[in-house]
């Protein structure tokens, strides 16, 4: 069971970083993936009972969205 204790979003939400209680283990890890036009990197960690995540998205370039969109949830 993951239980979130803090996420902090940005302005834009193109940025989350969020901490929390996560079932026992050590994993380290990070991803790169494209969803709906947008770039996604995501880095996190859990060590022994507890999580971190850090979660960046930006617009894949020469598409002509406007500069500075806000990230939908």
């Amino acid at each position: 069971m993951i239980m979130i204790i803090k996420k902090f979003k940005s302005k834009k939400n193109r940025v989350e970083f969020w901490f929390g209680k996560n079932m026992f283990g050590l994993i380290i890890g990070f991803e790169i993936y494209e969803r709906f036009d947008w770039n996604h990197f995501t880095a996190g960690i859990t060590f022994l009972w507890w999580y971190v995540t850090l979660d960046i998205r930006w617009r894949v370039a020469n598409c002509g969205y406007p500069k500075g969109e806000v990230y939908p949830d």
